[in-house]
């Protein structure tokens, strides 16, 4: 799969005639190497144009646990070898069993380059300092996130989940500008008697909505999951970001199909 160098601000035209050309070796490709994907199709060549794509039967999630049930670690809708497969990407299971997703070497670098692209969108870059307060567990996009985080050109700050007291003493020591975590650790921001505004803090750390520390010095811009973006208000321009994660995550399901290798 090739990158549009000016994807971010590139025409809904631009972007489909991209789609459309990168298609027929990605369809050809599938069509060739996934069992899974040649006996759903029954056959059926895929559609040149993506706008008939929905001429063919679509697999749902249910068939791609079954697939991987009876073809572990990671189904017969591989279309790879397994030793091509550089990071195995295992999916939190809290609606079923968990999924192992194989991505190579390329499909990570993908992912890290279209994730970055989004959270330089939202304004994260050089100069800014983000402490991450994702890990493996739950849900192993802790380690995406880093390093779409990375490719902004932030110095990164690797924390995980929990231990708000280092939390706070970390944004305060080492001169944390900017957090990514989700909005569930909001519960926690101002516990065991620390509070934001010890920490010097702007904003709510993890939901993004503003708080009466708002006034302090060195702010801390919260970078919340899109989930919340309707929620997010600012009291000055620029105070509180957010991400729309689920960028990344879109690219990586669409390379999941497994492209070759780079």
């Amino acid at each position: 799969m090739a990158l549009l160098d000016n994807a971010v601000t590139a025409s809904a035209d631009v972007l489909a005639k991209h789609q459309q050309d990168s298609w027929p070796a990605q369809a050809a490709h599938v069509a060739e190497n996934s069992d899974f994907y040649r006996g759903l199709w029954g056959g059926k060549a895929p559609p040149h144009d993506l706008r008939d794509l929905p001429e063919l039967p679509l697999s749902d999630k249910a068939m791609l646990r079954m697939s991987q049930a009876d073809h572990p670690p990671f189904g017969n809708y591989l279309a790879a070898r397994k030793d091509q497969a550089a990071r195995l990407h295992r999916t939190s299971g809290t609606t079923g069993q968990a999924m192992n997703l194989a991505m190579s070497a390329r499909d990570c670098e993908l992912t890290e380059i279209v994730g970055g692209r989004c959270q330089s969108a939202a304004g994260l870059g050089p100069g800014h300092v983000v402490v991450h307060c994702l890990n493996y567990q739950m849900w192993m996009g802790g380690l995406t996130d880093h390093m779409t985080l990375e490719r902004t050109g932030a110095l990164v700050v690797p924390f995980g989940v929990g231990n708000t007291e280092l939390l706070v003493r970390t944004i305060q020591e080492v001169g944390i500008t900017a957090i990514s975590c989700t909005p569930s650790a909001r519960q926690g921001s101002s516990v065991r008697g620390t509070s934001r505004r010890r920490a010097g803090a702007s904003t709510d750390a993890c939901s993004a909505l503003p708080t009466s520390t708002a006034r302090h010095a060195r702010p801390v811009r919260a970078w919340a999951f899109a989930s919340v973006a309707p929620l997010v208000k600012t009291t000055s321009p620029g105070l509180a970001w957010t991400k729309a994660a689920t960028c990344s995550r879109a690219v990586s399901t669409t390379a999941r199909a497994a492209r070759p290798s780079a």
